[in-house]
């Protein structure tokens, strides 16, 4: 889930598998990208294949891509649920 209702500015969240010291944003090519509109929620699911083995890391900033380093200018509760 992504909360993004707080923020008049869409919010890209960025998924790493690596563990979060091995994660410089704006440079290590995320492992995923989604988008959620300014003042919206969503509810994301990966599809089979899309598989976290080593860690999660999130970052949510305003611009997708690999390069996008500007944090959201209010808080976007990200909430994974893992289910096998």
């Amino acid at each position: 889930y992504i909360d993004n209702r707080n923020n008049t500015a869409d919010c890209y969240v960025k998924f790493w598998d690596v563990v979060i010291g091995s994660v410089t944003v704006g440079t290590t090519a995320p492992d995923a990208v989604i988008w959620c509109p300014a003042g919206k929620q969503r509810q994301i699911f990966f599809v089979e294949g899309m598989k976290f083995s080593t860690a999660i890391t999130v970052a949510c900033v305003t611009t997708g891509g690999t390069g996008g380093t500007t944090g959201m200018p209010e808080d976007v509760p990200v909430e994974i649920v893992y289910g096998s």
